[in-house]
């Protein structure tokens, strides 16, 4: 399971997302039967990111949500909408990544 960063760019079950917050919290649940029940400790992590921003424009042209962990398909080096340099020999481009 891929455990992103702040700023980290994943691919998800929903698009291209770059995270914004991580959280980490510990729940306790109750399992077993009447008789022999215990109370585990379960450390829930999840992330807010930012989806779907339409490249060209504003930070505000995408939607926020609030994933878990098992949605990341993999880590990407950019999203759609960012800048980056092209290096090609001894040139440097700046582009904009359309899409994947």
């Amino acid at each position: 399971m891929i455990l992103p960063q702040l700023g980290d760019v994943v691919l998800t079950t929903f698009g291209v997302a770059t995270v914004t917050e991580v959280f980490r919290c510990k729940t306790r649940e109750e399992v077993g039967n009447d008789r022999d029940e215990k109370n585990l400790e379960v450390e829930n992590e999840f992330f807010q990111a930012s989806l779907w921003r339409v490249p060209g424009k504003s930070i505000g042209s995408c939607s926020t949500a609030f994933l878990r962990l098992d949605t990341i398909i993999k880590q990407l080096p950019v999203a759609p909408g960012m800048t980056t340099t092209l290096k090609k020999e001894s040139m440097e481009i700046d582009v904009m990544v359309y899409c994947y």
